[in-house]
Protein backbone atom coordinates (compact mmCIF):
# COMPACT_ATOMS: atom_id res chain seq x y z
CA UNK A 1 0.00 0.00 0.00
CA UNK A 2 1.58 3.22 -1.22
CA UNK A 3 1.82 5.85 1.72
CA UNK A 4 1.07 9.48 1.35
CA UNK A 5 4.35 10.49 1.08
CA UNK A 6 5.05 8.12 -2.51
CA UNK A 7 1.98 9.52 -3.99
CA UNK A 8 2.51 11.56 -6.82
CA UNK A 9 0.03 14.09 -7.82
CA UNK A 10 -0.05 14.98 -11.62
CA UNK A 11 -1.86 18.11 -12.17
CA UNK A 12 -2.39 18.82 -16.27
CA UNK A 13 -2.62 22.55 -17.95
CA UNK A 14 -3.16 23.72 -20.94
CA UNK A 15 -3.06 27.84 -21.61
CA UNK A 16 -4.36 28.61 -24.80
CA UNK A 17 -3.05 32.19 -23.65
CA UNK A 18 -1.51 34.12 -21.62
CA UNK A 19 -1.05 37.78 -21.60
CA UNK A 20 2.92 38.31 -19.08
CA UNK A 21 5.26 40.78 -18.47
CA UNK A 22 7.43 39.32 -21.28
CA UNK A 23 4.72 38.60 -23.88
CA UNK A 24 1.85 36.17 -24.87
CA UNK A 25 1.98 32.81 -24.51
CA UNK A 26 0.47 29.13 -25.22
CA UNK A 27 2.20 26.72 -22.85
CA UNK A 28 1.27 23.00 -22.00
CA UNK A 29 2.54 21.13 -19.21
CA UNK A 30 2.07 19.52 -15.69
CA UNK A 31 2.85 20.02 -12.48
CA UNK A 32 4.21 17.22 -9.78
CA UNK A 33 1.84 18.18 -6.88
CA UNK A 34 -1.13 19.80 -6.40
CA UNK A 35 0.36 22.80 -5.07
CA UNK A 36 2.50 23.30 -8.28
CA UNK A 37 5.52 25.02 -6.75
CA UNK A 38 7.81 26.49 -9.14
CA UNK A 39 10.33 23.49 -8.66
CA UNK A 40 7.00 21.34 -9.85
CA UNK A 41 5.89 22.89 -12.75
CA UNK A 42 6.93 21.13 -16.07
CA UNK A 43 6.15 22.86 -19.20
CA UNK A 44 6.15 20.40 -22.17
CA UNK A 45 5.36 22.95 -25.00
CA UNK A 46 5.48 26.59 -25.34
CA UNK A 47 4.44 29.35 -27.94
CA UNK A 48 5.11 33.13 -28.34
CA UNK A 49 2.70 34.79 -29.97
CA UNK A 50 4.90 37.11 -33.08
CA UNK A 51 3.90 39.47 -35.63
CA UNK A 52 2.90 36.47 -38.03
CA UNK A 53 1.50 33.97 -35.35
CA UNK A 54 2.05 31.50 -32.91
CA UNK A 55 6.05 30.45 -33.05
CA UNK A 56 7.18 27.20 -31.42
CA UNK A 57 10.07 27.54 -29.00
CA UNK A 58 12.87 25.14 -28.26
CA UNK A 59 12.58 23.84 -25.07
CA UNK A 60 16.16 22.30 -25.08
CA UNK A 61 17.82 25.68 -25.15
CA UNK A 62 19.24 27.53 -21.93
CA UNK A 63 17.30 30.88 -23.37
CA UNK A 64 13.73 29.05 -23.18
CA UNK A 65 14.17 26.94 -19.91
CA UNK A 66 15.55 30.49 -18.66
CA UNK A 67 12.38 32.00 -19.90
CA UNK A 68 9.97 29.41 -18.09
CA UNK A 69 11.50 30.15 -15.07
CA UNK A 70 11.41 33.83 -15.12
CA UNK A 71 7.55 32.77 -16.32
CA UNK A 72 6.90 30.79 -13.71
CA UNK A 73 5.43 32.86 -11.09
CA UNK A 74 2.84 34.36 -13.81
CA UNK A 75 1.44 30.89 -14.57
CA UNK A 76 1.08 29.81 -11.38
CA UNK A 77 -0.76 32.96 -10.22
CA UNK A 78 -2.60 31.95 -13.84
CA UNK A 79 -3.37 28.10 -12.97
CA UNK A 80 -4.30 29.24 -8.99
CA UNK A 81 -6.87 31.19 -10.26
CA UNK A 82 -8.20 28.77 -12.71
CA UNK A 83 -8.09 26.14 -9.77
CA UNK A 84 -10.04 28.82 -7.55
CA UNK A 85 -12.80 29.45 -10.49
CA UNK A 86 -13.37 25.49 -11.03
CA UNK A 87 -13.58 25.18 -7.24
CA UNK A 88 -16.09 27.93 -7.02
CA UNK A 89 -18.18 26.41 -9.93
CA UNK A 90 -18.05 23.09 -8.51
CA UNK A 91 -19.66 23.80 -5.63
CA UNK A 92 -23.29 22.37 -4.64
CA UNK A 93 -25.82 25.57 -4.63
Amino acid sequence: MPTAAAEIHLVLFNISRIDTSLGIFRLTGHCCSKSCAPADLCVEKIEILGTDGWLVLALETDRVRDLIRDLAPELLAHLAKKEQVRQIAARPE
